[in-house]
């Protein structure tokens, strides 16, 4: 798509209603949807023009009603064919590693546990073992790639079934990880998430100043309950990845 169309479907709760002339809080708002719009724009037009990136990546989701320890990780993704390797930096999985590729490894995700009995199997990415490791969603659906792309979808939705009338948007300046970043955090429910496997309230994205890249993610049960917190950083962008850095094979892994 072209940064024209993008910038016609990007615009999840930024697009203003004809404004009332002088009318300052309409004003206001449309500041705002401006704002939150450029922001939006930025994350898609950088995300267009990578073929990879790495990243450290922390996460925290609310699991069968209870709030998992946060998780930190290492990450590579590639876009295509659409490749991710993950492992776990010091915390409560230290040393478990994960590669999923589209066109490798018959579409399992191939799984390494560490330990005395440490263990290699392959899994079905649907599975019910991946939930039962902790995950609320697969970690092959996690990136900045899919971000995106959700991103892309679910605005068109909603803007398909908005009547061209979107909500407000908060927008706050936040530290994340000791780097400025700026928080959008729309108001009135969010577009559908097919893949969300609760009712979603209410999401925020925070983005880096430097570079647009997302720095935090938030999500809310529509019962006010925080379901998912993600944050990211050390992004190496195009970082030249190959075959061998999503090979079970690697020297460098333990699978």
């Amino acid at each position: 798509m072209s940064r024209l169309g993008l910038a016609a479907v990007l615009v999840w709760a930024v697009a203003a209603p004809p404004l009332h002339a002088g009318d300052p809080v309409e004003e206001a708002a449309a500041s705002t949807r401006d704002q939150a719009a450029e922001l939006l724009l930025r994350f898609v037009d950088t995300v267009s023009r990578l073929d990879g990136y790495t990243a450290t990546m922390t996460k925290q989701q609310r699991v069968d009603g209870e709030l998992q320890p946060v998780e930190t990780l290492f990450m590579k993704h590639q876009r295509s064919p659409e490749c991710r390797y993950m492992r776990w930096l010091p915390g409560p999985e230290e040393g478990r590693e994960i590669i999923f590729c589209t066109d490798r490894y018959k579409g399992k995700i191939k799984f390494h546990q560490p330990g005395w009995f440490g263990w290699t199997m392959s899994l079905d990415p649907q599975g019910s073992f991946v939930k039962r490791a902790g995950n609320l969603r697969p970690p092959h659906e996690g990136g900045i790639f899919n971000l995106a792309q959700k991103l892309h979808s679910g605005i068109e939705a909603q803007r398909a079934t908005s009547g061209g009338t979107e909500p407000a948007v908060d927008i706050s300046d936040r530290s994340v990880h000791q780097a400025p970043a700026r928080c959008l955090l729309p108001q009135g429910p969010p577009p559908d998430d097919d893949n969300a496997p609760y009712p979603v309230g209410k999401r925020e994205l925070c983005f880096y100043e430097d570079n647009g890249l997302p720095a935090q993610i938030r999500m809310w049960h529509a019962d006010g309950q925080l379901m998912e917190f993600y944050t990211f950083r050390d992004f190496a962008l195009n970082p030249g990845l190959t075959d061998v850095d999503f090979d079970v094979d690697n020297d460098d892994y333990d699978f």
